[in-house]
């Protein structure tokens, strides 16, 4: 049997509807979905002094 690791990240949660149509035609496979979260949740929406002062 066939296996695919999904490992994502998504602060709006918008990327899990994506990924749940992106994943629809393997059917039949073993699908591991992992969801990394950040220690500390940025705020979302971002302002522009919070974007700018997280960019490096």
């Amino acid at each position: 049997m066939k296996n695919i690791l999904v490992i994502s990240y998504s602060q709006s949660g918008q990327l899990d509807s994506i990924l749940d149509n992106f994943l629809l035609p393997f059917k039949g496979v073993n699908i591991e979905r992992v969801k990394v979260k950040p220690q500390d949740d940025f705020p979302f929406p971002w302002t522009s002094p919070a974007f700018f002062d997280a960019m490096p």
